[in-house]
């Protein structure tokens, strides 16, 4: 799995045999030779994180069976793939250890796969935060209409609610100014602070002390929109 992430397909190419399939179940590729499995994987499949929860190892002379509990955040072209599986793989020992075959069971989504689609701000003017939230937070601004807006980032995205919204809402609909958001920053959290500044944006406060954050440990300063939201950018990794 760590050749599939790095779509490292020499290793591959000496770890599958040549009989090697790929067994999923998925609708129209329900079994996949190897050819086709190095091809997906050097084109499109693309692993951004793995682990396996559980793997027990059954091995007799030259051959040896692998059951594993399995997870991982990718995705295959724009598909998602995040998911977990129970995976059994079965291995002959020629010049060296060979995987002949894989069969793959997606087990259903759980709670613990969640993670936040999106979120609600509302704002008071919609041409002053639609410049905000694109030039200082770099959102992909959607106008949908004269109360509604789509801010898209990097696979989320904020619903923006505008004067005059009346359609669905929380029992206490948010209102501008009502909202604290924070953001991961990509890079250092100096560099940041210059960004903001460079758009005029006061820092209210910060950076703050190491702490724990969604993605682990980092710094982070404060910062408000327009309509005085509480933002926040974080930066991981000492930043």
């Amino acid at each position: 799995m760590e050749a599939v992430r790095e779509r490292d397909v020499e290793t591959l190419e000496s770890l599958l045999a040549p009989e090697f399939t790929l067994t999923t179940g998925r609708p129209g590729a329900e079994v996949r030779a190897r050819d086709e499995y190095l091809e997906i994987t050097r084109a499109s499949y693309l692993i951004e994180s793995f682990a396996f929860d559980e793997l027990t190892v059954l091995a007799e002379d030259d051959a040896a069976l692998v059951r594993s509990r399995y997870r991982q955040v990718g995705r295959m072209g724009e598909e998602d793939r995040t998911q977990t599986f129970l995976m059994t793989d079965t291995w002959f020992r020629r010049d060296g250890w060979q995987a002949v075959a894989r069969h793959v069971s997606p087990l259903p989504p759980s709670v613990t796969a969640l993670r936040i689609d999106h979120s609600v701000i509302a704002v008071s003017e919609w041409n002053r935060s639609n410049a905000f939230y694109r030039d200082v937070l770099g959102a992909r601004v959607e106008q949908r209409d004269e109360w509604f807006a789509h801010y898209r980032f990097d696979g989320w995205m904020l619903n923006v609610h505008g004067p005059g919204f009346e359609g669905l809402n929380a029992k206490r609909p948010v209102e501008p100014g009502g909202s604290d958001l924070c953001f991961a920053w990509p890079g250092a959290l100096e560099d940041a602070r210059e960004h903001l500044r460079s758009h005029g944006v006061e820092v209210v406060e910060g950076p703050a002390e190491v702490r724990d954050f969604g993605g682990g440990r980092g710094r982070s300063l404060y910062f408000r929109d327009p309509d005085g939201s509480l933002l926040e950018l974080v930066a991981y990794g000492g930043g």
